[in-house]
């Protein structure tokens, strides 16, 4: 899919949205400033000695390289940008979403290092722990006092 499908798209979710930029925005750049260009640098030269087999071979290297990219790419946005972490419901639900957005992905990324080092246990409380509500509970308090 390109972009302005999935920018409109009913059937996809904002979060899905948000990974899908994020993921398609870099796999592209990363593609486009690295893999293509050394793919076509030492397709040539291959074929310029006459090696077209190794130069087929170092093509299909780096075919299955960018793929496995953006599927590393996709893996880890679907880590950062979690089911439930974003909501735009109603004013209050977008604004804790765009207030918690931030520490929600530093929170994430605490939590799988933690995982990495081997405390799964402690990394899948941290993850659970939603910041999302937290700042919405904090922002209907203050609204209903101010109003």
């Amino acid at each position: 899919k390109n972009m302005f499908t999935v920018a409109t798209d009913d059937s996809t979710s904002a979060l899905d949205k948000v990974r899908n930029f994020f993921s398609g925005f870099f796999g592209d750049m990363v593609q486009f400033l690295i893999i293509d260009p050394l793919k076509f640098l030492l397709s040539s030269i291959f074929r310029i000695f006459g090696r077209d087999d190794a130069a087929d071979s170092v093509e299909n290297f780096f075919d299955n390289l960018n793929q496995s990219f953006r599927d590393m790419l996709d893996r880890f946005m679907g880590f950062l940008f979690r089911e439930g972490e974003f909501s735009f419901g109603s004013i209050t639900d977008t604004l804790a979403s765009l207030v918690a957005a931030p520490f929600n992905l530093v929170k994430n990324l605490i939590a799988g290092l933690i995982k990495l080092m081997g405390f799964e246990n402690a990394g899948e409380v941290l993850a659970d722990f939603s910041v999302f509500d937290l700042v919405k509970k904090i922002l209907k308090t203050t609204i209903y006092k101010l109003c």
